[in-house]
């Protein structure tokens, strides 16, 4: 595969020809990419394209995450607690969690990504739900006897939510997190029980939940899908 060096960072990329008019560009990696564009396109005018976006590229690589192969893995972090991965040949498709020897049983026959995704995130959301709720219960704030509703899913764009009606919901990834993020996150949506905007006065309420707000914030943006196990 060709390569070239865009700001200092080398990038292995493919060209595809195919019967369409437009050129096209996807990311693959966070160091390589391919470009898709019609079956006479000259390469000087590919060569341009790649140079008009460059900076693209870069950008965009640099925010690339890439999630692990399921079956390879052998330890996973839980709010800092490491979990050695052991795989079982079973006809059950369950996973347990064994938390005083750190140890987690993935039992099924069927190793392929799409099975074990919906093993680790079925048993992944009730763990998340027992967790989420232990420290939503350790934490000092009275708008939370208000909730009426706490349900954890695989959201596409948020880590938490609080709807109008006083009812919660979590991203079970966020157990992957390091603690002071998953509390963070939790306190986050405490406070949007009694504030519904992001205004001043929601940071100001934060702030007495999470001293760091700031910091932790920036973290999610920047940091956190790097610690997903599944795309959400």
């Amino acid at each position: 595969m060709p390569t070239i060096t865009i700001k200092g960072k080398q990038f292995s990329y493919a060209i595809k020809r195919k019967s369409i008019r437009s050129t096209n560009l996807r990311l693959l990696s966070s160091k390589s990419f391919y470009i898709s564009c019609n079956l006479f396109t000259p390469t000087l005018v590919i060569n341009k394209f790649i140079k008009v976006h460059q900076n693209w590229i870069y950008q965009n690589s640099e925010k690339f995450t890439s999630y692990p192969i399921l079956k390879n893995i052998t330890k996973l972090s839980i709010l800092d607690q490491i979990y050695q991965v052991k795989f079982n040949s079973s006809n059950k498709n369950t996973l347990v969690f064994h938390h005083k020897s750190k140890t987690i049983d993935i039992y099924s026959n069927n190793l392929s990504q799409t099975n074990l995704k919906k093993i680790f995130e079925t048993n992944g959301r009730k763990l998340a739900k027992i967790l989420i709720q232990k420290q939503i219960e350790s934490i000092s704030f009275s708008p939370k006897s208000q909730i009426k509703h706490i349900s954890v899913r695989n959201q596409k764009s948020r880590f938490g939510s609080c709807s109008g009606r006083q009812r919660l919901s979590f991203n079970w990834q966020i157990i992957f997190f390091p603690p002071n993020l998953f509390r963070h996150i939790i306190c986050h949506e405490l406070v949007h029980l009694k504030i519904k905007n992001h205004k001043k006065d929601f940071y100001q309420a934060l702030s007495l939940l999470d001293s760091d707000w700031k910091k932790n914030n920036s973290w999610l943006k920047n940091q956190a899908k790097k610690y997903f196990l599944i795309k959400p």
